[in-house]
């Protein structure tokens, strides 16, 4: 859903729907407001929300995202990433070059493997 910046809701240019979408209360002529448009089963639909209800459902949104995902940082070594560009380097260019199907194959497997085992590792 795009959101635009907060705004007076001036009724001589804009039309009057009602309520807000969060809290079911009217918009009262000159209160801040955030009009936000979605599209949804082939359909354009407009929300309109009092900036505070806006704020609140922000808010609610991100700590709801925050407390389901935990973060991880991901550091790699300066070895680790040079490593890690050698066997990206060597599996494009297997790719590219090609040759034998069975002995090719076997050995993008072993470079997939050893990409697979330099990601797992972890730095403390």
């Amino acid at each position: 859903m795009k959101f635009t910046f907060a705004m007076v809701y001036k009724p001589a240019y804009q039309k009057r729907y009602g309520k807000c979408h969060h809290c079911e209360q009217g918009i009262v002529a000159g209160e801040r407001i955030m009009m936000g448009s979605a599209f949804w089963q082939s359909h354009i639909f407009l929300r309109r929300l009092h900036f505070a209800c806006y704020l609140e459902t922000m808010q609610k949104a991100a700590s709801d995202w925050f407390f389901e995902n935990d973060f991880v940082a991901k550091r790699m070594l300066p070895e680790q990433k040079a490593a890690l560009n050698r066997l990206r380097a060597k599996r494009y260019y297997l790719k590219k070059n090609g040759g034998d199907k069975n002995e090719l194959d076997a050995k993008l497997a072993e470079v997939e493997k050893q990409i697979a085992f330099i990601k797992a590792e972890k730095v403390n």
